[in-house]
């Protein structure tokens, strides 16, 4: 997000509709809705941890954890906002999968415009299938994206190259996967 506007639209609409999902977490279960509160809770939680990661983004406060082997050396984002990117996938991925669900069959208590009775169930299978291996793949390499920099080559989630000599590790890679290091502070797009 380069634009300061783009930036607090994201950040005051994640925080109004993750406090709407929260209270509607709170009323549903006050009703007795126990298949609709985990829905609601999970959408609040999936936009906290997004709001967060912006504000961090943000405040330039996202580093980079280096880890140097005799294999060679990877690069990973922090742990907190990897973290944050991760509990947000996989709520948001958990919210759709359930809604998916139940909403059809009517066992949430969630009001969906008749005109949208089939459009919403659809759209969140298809967002819960399209983000299921990418939560997968994140919780089975231990982190969201990585650069490991080898003698043979470099690798990331996005590919791998070989022949990389000495000093031209960043005239090997595609534009694309080239990063910035500034102290404190990485591309948002990484």
């Amino acid at each position: 997000m380069k634009s300061a506007g783009t930036t607090i639209f994201a950040v005051l609409f994640c925080l109004v509709i993750g406090v709407l999902c929260a209270a509607w977490t709170i009323t549903t279960l006050s009703r007795g809705g126990y298949l609709t509160a985990p829905v609601t809770a999970a959408g609040a939680v999936s936009l906290a941890a997004f709001t967060l990661w912006i504000l961090r983004m943000k405040l330039g406060e996202l580093t980079v954890q280096v880890t140097s082997t005799p294999e060679g050396t990877t690069v990973r984002p922090d742990r907190l906002g990897d973290l944050l990117i991760r509990t947000a996938m996989f709520s948001g991925v958990s919210a759709m999968a359930v809604f998916a669900v139940l909403q059809p069959i009517g066992l949430l208590d969630i009001p969906v415009p008749h005109s949208a009775r089939y459009y919403l169930p659809f759209m969140s299978a298809v967002g819960a299938l399209s983000g299921a291996p990418v939560v997968i793949r994140a919780f089975a390499r231990g982190s969201m994206s990585y650069l490991r920099l080898t003698r043979k080559g470099s690798s990331s989630p996005r590919g791998a190259t070989r022949n990389v000599a000495d000093g031209t590790v960043c005239k090997a890679l595609p534009i694309a996967h080239r990063i910035v290091l500034r102290p404190r502070a990485l591309r948002s797009s990484w």
